[in-house]
């Protein structure tokens, strides 16, 4: 059982596991910090929250478990040498026997921390051992040496869902805390997340039937040849990333709350209260808290939303032919997809993640995933749906992403509360439920569907269907099953080989049904009784999946945009046509048109750019003043006002809210200081004259006669900086941002108010409401703005309490004139795209070339729209004397870096004349085609070859984006006949 630990041997395998995970996976991404709660009572919550900082500390502390997710057996390998790597503490790791079959193998995993236990206790009267393993466990834990390493799934999850959870080790370690042997346990809940598992062929032959392919329905026994003939296989290939990422640790006292469970252990027999129903449904309850928070650390590829989509198009086509395919067409796919991606927070997508947009990310996953998915070149997608073995793995992929949303999909296939109720409790085994059955819940779910088109929803409601039909399968071939069985294994396997159902789901089925009393573990039997009366309860599900499919729309199996003539008149009439989308509606063409002023005094210059994109109107508002009424000539104001369900708000917070600020009891209360310097007392007098200020307005707005009646529904966030000759004031209220660049670097910015940040989370359930989605009550996407009077009706709270707070967060930093560049002032068009460091590196390098901040402004609009951003654009640039000056060496690398992209463009265009020439050789029937390939030449085409070369002094924090204008110059002198056609963006 035991291990035997070996630093000699740690470095040997990690020399060889290095060399294998360089060979199949592009990059190992770790999340380089842990939010921990501010009530945290180990150390304070500020400082360096990295892993290793916090770990450690933490280890120093009490005993810490690391419970991982299980995806794959790579898992505890990828993470141990995490570990060793980030110099975090090693962990002792809880293996199955399996591995004891690996001989050699088991030996240097022996070496490594593994040690091996049963995969199951259940049935067994072999007490001596379970009290060794029981003793051994508690030793380990009681040594502090190393924290233990396990999976609160107990195995490998082949569906790609959480598993129920297996509490018997985590049961094992927190009677160390209960018995008071220990002061307390903290358990650190750890995400890995692949763009492709290693197993994904293996998974869906043990999942599959027996009568879909021969080898199905059988698990491999690990054995070393095996093993070395996996490796083999796997070699070659590309896996794309793993992403790990550590959850808030969890505090088994702090859970606890009180003492007085440690008191019932110390008033009743061991034997007693350790299976005692209470003790094992508090250990189930922590188990459900750490997979919730590990599904919050997922990391999914727009491939999963991708696999959802065709499962749920082709779930009642007949497939006659195991080489039967279908095609999608790329365009449709991504409308779709990205409508599903709303649904998912969004730092659990990977294109955020790493930078990209979704499009360019979801064609990297393609080219991952190439064994299911064909990419033609006519941007058409190739599908062998009549291939079980590629449904299964594509169902593995589509699991991960529906377990996301899935009570949003449960409401999109139920009518009511009483049918969602059941059809939760129906497949409580194969989802993970934080809360069944709970009335406010669903009625937050409900308005999250509401706010989506047709299509997802019934892509949703299809993927329910799969699983209630499968239940209905499994229960049909039960009422047919009257004779004892010799064990529940022999039941499902059974079922396994007389139905068309995976095997996830028939043993989830039989767990629910053990549970109901309608599977007998002890006497081997159905019981019809039961079974019949639970059929009942659910039979409406049945006959709604059966009446869904076969009246499903059309549009399931083709998209359609189709709009009435009325709304195709209005369209035409003002020029724009709107998706068929109500989660966000975007134009069919950007507008491009910017509005741009500049000015200076004070010391300080400033530009201004905005641009309304591919939204329906221009929402963004902005305000620059230089030299402030009321004796504060010497201060300035900027601010940036991204409005959202209209411009309205926005538009009277630019115009008044400087006027409130300045007008606040609080802000004149105090006389300021010669030039506008201040002590320190009056630091906090400003800043509370801010805050009267924001709190003021917001209640003005309430009386406006649009507002007041209902009429108007518009919110704004507003970031907003006051600087004096001494002082930074930084005010902020929702997602825009400030960033100020100091000494070369991004020194300071506001923090965007976000309902998933545990603060803003914890006020908004105070007053009733709900997180879903990362939005407030599955709605709005800022838990901080201004306007927004739906979200604050809550009776018996403060303005600042409400669902929605109109409070700014005040920050004072002091001017620094030697060091301080430039500050920006941007809407979360710009930093849905561009990172803060990306966005001061951009703006220091347009500084070396040129001082016309307006040129500046409207430079990082246009990079933002070509990375992808489809929102309103605003920027404000504030640049102070200590900003880097124009540079002839800086002007003359650029002038350089230009004549090479214009040089390439020239390449690719020769390259496409001489594709139009050889046509001239070809036969007559090819011309058609030929000069239409040639035709195609686009900037979009020359933007992503360039893309794949390795192309010096790009702009840094730009890009290739960066320079799209001289692209775009260049391949319009080549052929002109193309700008003609041409929009702004393709």
């Amino acid at each position: 059982m035991a291990h035997t630990w070996s630093l000699k041997y740690i470095r040997f395998v990690g020399y060889f596991l290095t060399k294998i995970m360089k060979s199949i996976y592009r990059s190992v991404q770790v999340d380089n910090s842990i939010i921990l709660k501010p009530n945290s009572f180990y150390y304070p919550t500020t400082g360096d929250l990295s892993p290793t900082s916090v770990i450690n500390n933490l280890a120093e502390e009490c005993p810490v478990l690391y419970m991982l997710t299980h995806r794959s057996y790579a898992d505890f390998l990828i993470f141990a040498y995490v570990c060793f790597y980030f110099n975090l503490p090693l962990p002792s790791i809880a293996a199955g026997i399996d591995f004891l079959s690996l001989n050699q193998v088991a030996s240097l995993l022996r070496a490594c921390g593994a040690f091996f236990i049963r995969r199951s206790f259940k049935n067994s009267n072999d007490l001596l051992y379970w009290h060794t393993f029981r003793a051994y466990v508690q030793t380990q834990l009681k040594g502090g040496e190393r924290p233990l390493e396990f999976f609160v799934e107990g195995t490998r999850s082949r569906s790609g869902k959480f598993l129920y959870p297996k509490i018997g080790l985590l049961s094992i370690a927190m009677e160390l805390y209960f018995t008071s042997q220990i002061p307390d346990l903290i358990i650190v809940p750890v995400s890995l997340s692949y763009d492709r598992t290693l197993e994904e062929e293996l998974y869906a032959k043990e999942l599959l039937p027996p009568k879909f392919h021969p080898s199905s329905g059988t698990k491999p026994k690990e054995t070393t040849k095996h093993l070395f003939r996996g490796a083999q296989s796997i070699l070659a290939q590309d896996y794309g990333s793993v992403y790990i990422r550590f959850g808030e640790p969890l505090s088994v006292k702090e859970i606890c709350d009180n003492l007085n469970i440690r008191r019932q252990y110390s008033l009743e027999p061991r034997e007693n209260t350790l299976n005692s129903p209470e003790h094992l449904d508090f250990v189930n309850q922590t188990a459900i808290k750490v997979i919730e928070e590990q599904k919050s650390l997922l990391v999914i590829s727009p491939f999963t939303l991708f696999s959802l989509y065709v499962l749920s198009k082709t779930y009642l086509d007949s497939v006659l032919d195991e080489n039967e395919s279908r095609i999608f067409q790329l365009a449709e796919t991504l409308s779709d997809l990205h409508s599903l991606s709303l649904l998912i927070d969004q730092n659990c997508l990977s294109h955020v993640v790493n930078k990209r947009s979704f499009e360019d990310e979801f064609i990297e996953s393609l080219k991952i995933h190439n064994k299911l998915v064909t990419y033609n070149s006519e941007k058409s997608l190739d599908v062998m749906i009549g291939n079980p073995l590629v449904v299964c793995q594509m169902r593995h992929y589509s699991n991960q992403a529906l377990q996301l949303m899935i009570e949003v999909a449960l409401c999109c296939y139920t009518a009511s509360y009483n049918e969602y109720c059941i059809l939760q409790d129906l497949l409580s085994r194969e989802f993970i439920f934080t809360q069944i059955g709970n009335h406010q819940s669903y009625e937050n779910y409900v308005h999250c569907k509401n706010l989506l088109n047709e299509v997802t929803i019934d892509l949703l409601a299809i993927q329910v269907c799969y699983f209630v039909d499968c239940y209905e399968k499994i229960i049909d071939f039960l009422k047919t099953y009257s004779s004892p069985f010799l064990s529940v294994r022999e039941l499902i396997k059974a079922i396994h080989n007389n139905t068309d159902v995976q095997l996830d789901v028939i043993q989830n089925a039989m767990q629910l049904f053990c549970d109901k009393g309608i599977v007998s573990r002890t006497e081997n039997v159905v019981n019809l009784n039961n079974l019949l009366s639970y059929n009942e309860q659910i039979k409406t599900l049945y006959g709604k999946c059966s009446n869904f499919c076969s009246t499903r729309p059309e549009y399931i199996l083709k998209p359609k945009l189709e709009k009435s003539k009325k709304q195709q008149t209005e369209g035409a009439k003002s020029g724009t046509k709107e998706k068929a989308t109500k989660m966000g509606a975007f134009l069919d063409k950007p507008k491009l048109d910017k509005q741009t002023s500049m000015g200076t005094g004070n010391g300080l210059r400033y530009g201004v750019s905005s641009m309304q994109g591919w939204r329906l109107e221009m929402e963004d508002a902005h305000c620059a003043v230089v030299g402030l009424p009321h004796g504060l000539e010497q201060w300035s104001f900027f601010a940036v006002f991204d409005g959202h369900a209209g411009p309205r708000v926005s538009a009277h917070c630019a115009e008044h809210l400087l006027d409130c600020i300045v007008q606040a009891e609080h802000f004149r209360e105090n006389s300021l200081a010669e030039n506008g310097a201040i002590n320190d007392i009056d630091v906090e007098t400003v800043k509370k004259g801010i805050r009267d200020g924001f709190l003021k307005l917001d209640e003005k707005m309430k009386k406006l006669p649009e507002v007041e009646s209902g009429e108007d529904k518009s919110g704004s966030t507003a970031v907003c900086a006051l600087i004096s000759p001494n002082y930074f004031f930084f005010a902020n209220c929702g997602d825009s941002r400030a960033v100020l660049s100091r000494g070369g670097k991004a020194f300071f910015s506001t923090l965007d108010h976000k309902p998933i940040n545990p603060t803003e989370k914890e006020r908004i359930q105070r007053a009733g409401g709900s997180v879903m989605i990362q939005r407030v009550n599955g709605s709005l996407a800022v838990s901080r703005a201004l306007g927004d009077y739906e979200y604050k009706q809550v009776e018996g709270k403060g303005p600042c309490e409400q669902l929605v707070s109109p409070e700014p967060e005040i920050t004072v930093r002091k001017r620094d004139l030697e060091t301080d560049e430039f500050l920006v002032l941007a809407c979360d068009g710009i930093w849905d795209v561009m990172s803060n460091e990306d966005v001061c590196d951009y703006v220091r390098y347009q500084l070396t070339l040129q001082s016309d901040l307006e040129a500046i402004c409207s430079s990082i609009i246009d990079t933002c729209l070509h990375k992808g951003s489809k929102d309103n654009m605003s920027v404000v640039l504030v640049v102070f004397e200590g900003a880097p000056k124009v540079s002839d060496e800086a002007q003359k690398k650029d002038n350089e870096l230009n004549a090479l992209l214009e040089k390439k463009v020239e390449g690719r265009h020769s390259l496409a004349l001489l594709v139009l020439y050889l046509t001239l050789c070809a036969p007559d029937f090819m011309h058609e085609e030929l000069v239409a390939k040639n035709d195609e030449l686009s900037v979009s085409g020359i933007m992503q070859t360039l893309s794949y070369e390795d192309i010096e002094d790009l702009p840094p924090g730009g890009g290739l984006e960066g320079k799209r204008s001289v692209i775009e110059a260049a391949f319009f002198r080549l052929k002109p006949s193309k700008q003609n056609q041409w929009d702004g963006i393709e």
